[in-house]
């Protein structure tokens, strides 16, 4: 386990052995996710729909579907977060 804290700015440094574990490097794009009492943070694909990619292939839905699921799930997120 690892410990950071919160700057007065809202920012949280990562320490630098989780930051070479998971490759990440300045600029590198993270999503934050809320789960109960829990705050997770995912490396944010290149191509997010190329990362999902497959998942659902036996279900036959258009890349595109997905890529407008997508979109609206994270417009939920946002009006439900006030984001």
């Amino acid at each position: 386990m690892y410990e950071t804290v919160v700057s007065t700015k809202g920012q949280v440094v990562l320490p630098a052995e989780v930051r070479h574990i998971r490759k990440i490097k300045a600029g590198t794009k993270l999503m934050v996710y809320l789960a109960d009492e829990e705050i997770r943070m995912l490396k944010t694909p290149e191509n997010p729909v190329e990362a999902i990619s497959g998942i659902a292939k036996h279900l036959d839905i258009p890349e595109d579907a997905v890529k407008r699921m997508r979109q609206e799930d994270e417009r939920r997120f946002k009006t439900k977060h006030g984001v």
